[in-house]
């Protein structure tokens, strides 16, 4: 590595998501007092009392406080990779593996060839720096080479800032340790195999915990800050990128590398899951949130995608009952899996076979979501997937239609008129008269309607001073100024990122919207006002932009500036920088 340091708040966040935690798996073992498990090396004395200061650290942030004591150890790496095979032979025995594998392979997630069973857990090994384990109550750090981020974790980011995210991370885990006590984590109904709504309840978990990170990290309740949900959604909207920001960062390269469904499947919990949890605080504050973990939990990853569609319309997905095949055109295939995508997966999946240039359409064709269920039938290794989806519009229906039309080649689709619904046989096995049948009875499967009851505040007790009051300017100022927050933004960004990360505020509809709220919010807690008209003039003026760009600039850590070689001066094998990997 080169002094340069190279990150950009996005690879920031990727760094900080990189080493979050694997899956909660298993379920609570009543009764039995919290210890580490054989193989588990306990702390120090030292780090235990660093420890007991996050645990005040995280119930602070959270507003809930650590009901019972956690045990506390460190795992190595090769005693990792054992602990998260364990809990996959648990979790998903191969009779639970082989399926899903198949269902996986037989919508296009994942490769024909990939043993999944073998590739998953490595993929999240690469990734952990800890992880809170519900069944045995305890907590764990991983003890790995240079630090959680390895060798050239400290070389990037500087020991202070390691020392941070080192802390930061065992937030984020804690966090976990007081929903799971307070909340019961064994019974939420967010480890379901290819379920969507089980995919929102694991984004709720993980964006409240990664919110409670971010807010350790700036010592600031982030739902008070202008335009960070804006930012996230910006860093969500590409997760290989970051990945990519990172190449020497451990599980960076396996995640760049991974089938979309699995990489973004991770980071959608934590980066969009943050941005649910973030605007359910600003809606109706802590109560509202701890209303979602124990009433009222998002049901879809549209909800997660488009809070407002749990927050205020609510839209909730049809459920779907789809007919047992075995019993008619199907006869001889055995039913091996059923489940739901959702939106998420659903555009998902477009956007992986239309390509970049296809990606609004996939969002497109995905959005008008309502419902959906699919089934996968085998017999004598021959797959045949079936789906059925229905969607808000007729509109939406014809979209969809359109979209997978051109994405999956081998699929027969039908959106019978008025019926706001496409049914879908996949992998090109029936002949056109059998997939017709398939697709009539697919058109005809029940479907319940959801009762989208909205939320009311009032009945939750929830009233104005429960919900978080902007950053004043004395507190925002305070903010900016928070070295944190300067290696955040900076850790030597270049200027080319910098000038496009202000250029995306600018540019970005939803972004400069909440920078024209911001400086509206701001006028105001002054005490002054000024027309909207006339704040979206100053924004939108060339010069505002150029002077946003100076002011992070100066915010942005100075670097030392290189010291003149003496002439004649021999370089040591020491003086000279290590090439730039690839």
């Amino acid at each position: 590595m080169t002094n340069r340091r190279r990150p950009s708040p996005a690879a920031l966040a990727f760094a900080l998501l990189a080493f979050l935690s694997a899956p909660a798996f298993a379920e609570d073992a009543a009764g039995e007092k919290p210890k580490l498990p054989e193989g588990v090396k306990a702390l120090t004395p030292e780090m235990q009392k660093e420890l007991d200061v996050l645990v005040q650290a995280a119930a602070a942030r959270r507003g809930l406080k650590l009901k019972n004591a956690v045990a506390m150890g460190q795992l190595d790496e090769p005693k990792l990779k054992q602990k998260v095979l364990k809990m996959f032979d648990d979790e998903l025995p191969a009779a639970k593996m082989a399926p899903l594998e198949k269902s996986l392979k037989s919508f296009g997630y994942i490769p024909e060839e990939m043993n999944l069973g073998e590739y998953y857990p490595k993929l999240l090994t690469s990734q952990i720096g800890g992880f809170y384990d519900p069944k045995e109550k305890y907590l764990v750090l991983i003890d790995r080479e240079g630090g959680p981020l390895g060798p050239q974790g400290e070389k990037m980011f500087g020991k202070e800032m390691m020392e941070l995210m080192s802390n930061t991370m065992m937030v984020h885990e804690i966090t976990h340790a007081i929903q799971d006590q307070h909340f019961d984590l064994s019974k939420f109904g967010h480890d379901a195999v290819l379920d969507d709504a089980a995919a929102a309840k694991t984004a709720l978990i993980e964006g409240d915990a990664t919110l409670v990170m971010y807010g350790y990290m700036l010592n600031s309740d982030l739902e008070r800050v202008p335009m960070v949900a804006q930012q996230m959604k910006m860093f969500s909207s590409n997760p290989g990128q970051l990945a990519a920001m990172m190449p020497d960062m451990p599980g960076a390269k396996e995640l760049a590398e991974a089938p979309a469904y699995l990489s973004e499947n991770l980071m959608f919990s934590y980066i969009q899951g943050m941005v649910f949890a973030l605007e359910v605080k600003k809606a109706g504050g802590q109560k509202l949130l701890d209303h979602a973990f124990t009433k009222d939990p998002p049901r879809s990853t549209e909800q997660i995608l488009h809070p407002e569609k749990w927050l205020a319309k609510r839209d909730d997905p049809v459920k779907i009952e789809l007919p047992d095949l075995t019993q008619s055109v199907l006869q001889g295939f055995a039913r091996i899996q059923e489940g739901t995508w959702g939106e998420f997966n659903i555009r998902l999946m477009l956007e992986e076979k239309l390509g970049a240039a296809g990606k609004a359409e996939a969002a497109t064709a995905a959005e008008g979501w309502g419902g959906d269920r699919f089934a996968v039938y085998e017999r004598d290794g021959a797959r045949v997937p079936v789906w059925c989806v229905d969607f808000d519009t007729q509109k939406d229906a014809e979209e969809f239609k359109a979209a997978v039309a051109k994405a999956l080649k081998d699929a027969a689709v039908t959106c019978p008129p008025e019926k706001k619904r496409c049914t879908v046989v996949l992998g090109g096995k029936l002949e056109a008269k059998a997939s017709e049948e398939v697709n009539a009875k697919l058109a005809a499967a029940a479907a319940t309607a959801p009762e989208n009851k909205a939320l009311d505040l009032a009945a939750l007790g929830i009233t104005d001073a429960d919900k978080p009051k902007p950053l004043g300017m004395a507190e925002a100022m305070q903010m900016m100024n928070s070295p944190n927050l300067k290696s955040l933004m900076g850790a030597g960004m270049e200027t080319a990122d910098l000038d496009k990360l202000v250029d995306t505020m600018f540019d970005d509809p939803d972004m400069s919207k909440a920078l024209i709220d911001s400086v509206m919010d701001m006028y105001k807690q002054m005490g002054l006002s000024m027309p909207r008209d006339q704040v979206e003039q100053v924004i939108k003026n060339p010069a505002m932009r150029q002077m946003m760009k100076s002011m992070i600039k100066n915010m942005m850590p100075k670097q030392p500036a290189a010291q003149p070689e003496k002439e004649g001066a021999t370089k040591t094998p020491a003086d000279k920088p290590e090439p730039l990997k690839e």
